[in-house]
């Protein structure tokens, strides 16, 4: 096995410490990257970030032990430390339980090393030219009457992780994402609205050279809102964007999916059991982390291959997303989706690329017989809880009248419950697509993930509008 990055061999740490814990992980990550801000015409922001460190996972019958570190030559040390705790809490366990679960998977060691792919990275512009085209976005956005204000905000990191388990595994892998977010303000008399852009890239730096349509589109859509209608509290038909039917199957069925917040809830359990029809036969719901967007890995954090896994199959439920201590206690297989913010976190379930699969319906199709209803566009912000009930709304959306698209409606958004929803799910577009986006779960925020579908119709849902 490798030495560490600091020069330490981890074979002889595992073999000092391997006889008191089935099983000790150890991660290692390295961050490097840069932000700029750019508000209106002026340089806000500019930052360089280089951070490193690690953490080391013990597992000892029920307990587990976790010790993050910035110092890898005291690596032996922590180890002992996270054993030290993993000890304590099998203690405690075992005051609630007689049972005494199992606590690693037999899985095999696995060694890999995968190389950052970008066809120009980001890390090699200069800040000179990031900013002369945060600077061009900016000026686009507020060429636009009735613009106020215009802030687009640069990042771009490099993540280096190296992941070792007592087990023999040696896993090496690197990304680097770069992403723009561009917020437009517009006022007119007392209203003011606000729209946003957030656009990802995991290939290199070219794609943040071609957003000049997106900017554009960014600053119509918030002028556009100046005159936009509210929208009145109503049951009706909707359809839902990409954009926004991604949302959807992310925030109100994706974190339902999720094997620890599963774990939590009996009721939860038996709504989710597999074989449960949830939709009818055309609704599929995968989770694909082998994708080129934002949340693609090869590995998750806990030296798992990545691989498709289907949620819903023909409308019944087929599987959910594990991480290795999940499966272990609902008697399944590890899916490759224990994932940590960065070293400073555990691994815990979190999605991917989620998204529902294509149908054969156009867009057109879906709304021609619509009399009265609203078509939901971009998502603006999302909640559920662990009952399945979900409140999700709409930057920008539209009525639908007689088979038409009619007036832009704002600050648009949906109420119900995510099985009364797909069960009125009645039509599937033929138009996929994933936007990125990050999510928030047990105190770990901005974790990278995509999320999308086609459009989707769904016949009877409750509107509000504000």
């Amino acid at each position: 096995m490798n030495d560490f990055e600091s020069g330490v061999s981890v074979e002889n740490v595992f073999k000092q410490c391997k006889q008191q814990a089935n099983l000790i992980e150890i991660r290692f990550e390295e961050r490097i990257g840069s932000e700029i801000v750019v508000v209106n015409k002026n340089v806000e922001t500019i930052k360089d970030i280089a951070i490193s460190g690690g953490n080391v996972s013990a597992f000892v019958s029920g307990g587990r032990g976790f010790v993050c570190f910035n110092d890898p030559k005291q690596i032996a040390k922590y180890c002992e430390q996270a054993i030290k705790q993993a000890l304590l809490m099998d203690a405690e366990l075992k005051k609630l339980s007689t049972r005494k679960p199992q606590t690693s998977l037999n899985v095999s060691p696995i060694e890999d090393v995968i190389k950052n792919d970008t066809d120009e990275n980001p890390l090699d512009i200069s800040q000179r030219e990031k900013i002369a085209l945060m600077k061009e976005y900016t000026n686009l956005i507020l060429s636009f009457q009735g613009v106020r204000s215009a802030t687009v905000d640069y990042t771009d990191m490099m993540v280096h992780k190296h992941y070792f388990n007592s087990n023999g595994s040696n896993i090496e892998q690197e990304i680097t994402r770069a992403s723009i977010t561009a917020l437009a303000v517009a006022k007119k008399g007392d209203i003011v609205e606000q729209a946003w852009a957030v656009n990802t890239s995991v290939g290199g730096f070219k794609i943040m050279r071609k957003l000049y349509d997106n900017m554009s589109e960014t600053a119509r859509r918030v002028v556009n809102l100046l005159d936009a209608k509210t929208a009145k509290t109503k049951n009706c038909p909707v359809v839902l964007h990409p954009a926004f039917a991604g949302m959807f199957v992310h925030e109100a069925f994706g974190h339902l999916s999720e094997a620890d917040n599963l774990l939590r809830s009996k009721t939860l359990q038996r709504k989710m059991k597999i074989g449960t029809v949830v939709g009818n036969k055309v609704l599929n719901i995968v989770d694909q982390p082998t994708l080129r967007k934002s949340g693609c890995c090869s590995y998750d954090d806990e030296g798992i291959q990545h691989f498709r896994t289907v949620l819903v199959k023909e409308g019944k439920i087929d599987g959910r997303l594990h991480s290795c201590r999940t499966a272990m206690q609902m008697g399944e297989n590890p899916t490759g989706n224990a994932r940590a913010v960065d070293f400073g976190f555990p691994p815990i379930v979190r999605m991917s690329s989620t998204y529902i699969d294509e149908g054969d319906w156009t867009f057109e199709e879906m709304i021609e017989n619509v009399r009265e209803g609203v078509y939901l566009r971009l998502p603006r912000a999302g909640m559920t809880d662990m009952k399945g009930q979900f409140v999700l709304g709409s930057q920008e959306s539209f009525q639908i009248e007689k088979g038409n698209i009619g007036s832009i409606l704002r600050n648009v958004s949906i109420v119900g419950n995510v099985f009364n929803a797909l069960k009125n799910l009645e039509a599937i577009g033929n138009d996929l697509k994933l936007v990125d986006a990050s999510c928030t779960k047990d105190g770990q925020a901005g974790l990278p993930v995509s999320y999308g579908g086609p459009h989707i119709k769904i016949k009877n849902m409750l509107v509000t509008g504000a």
